[in-house]
């Protein structure tokens, strides 16, 4: 006996989160680990080179990636690791 949820196991594998929601996710993992609010067109996560870039200022910019670690790890968890952004500019 099968059951419902086996059905969707080969879409679950291959199918990937659209860009927007991967900046969506980091927008919201952003403001909750570090409590900075980032506005999610200054979020830019680039697929292929699997890169989230940040279009804010230096200043801000330096205060998030002190918690790129902690990011990059809690969006490893939701997203999954062949989601996730690698790299934090």
């Amino acid at each position: 006996m099968h059951h419902i949820s086996d059905l969707f196991s080969v879409y679950r594998t291959r199918l990937k989160p659209p860009q927007k929601t991967v900046e969506k996710a980091a927008v919201v993992v952003i403001e909750r680990i570090s409590g900075i609010v980032v506005e999610d067109t200054n979020v830019v996560f680039t697929p292929h080179s699997r890169v989230l870039a940040l279009h804010i200022p230096s200043v801000i910019k330096n205060e998030i990636l002190l918690f790129q670690g902690v990011i990059l790890e809690t969006l490893r968890l939701e997203l999954g690791s062949d989601r996730a952004p690698t790299i934090l500019l």
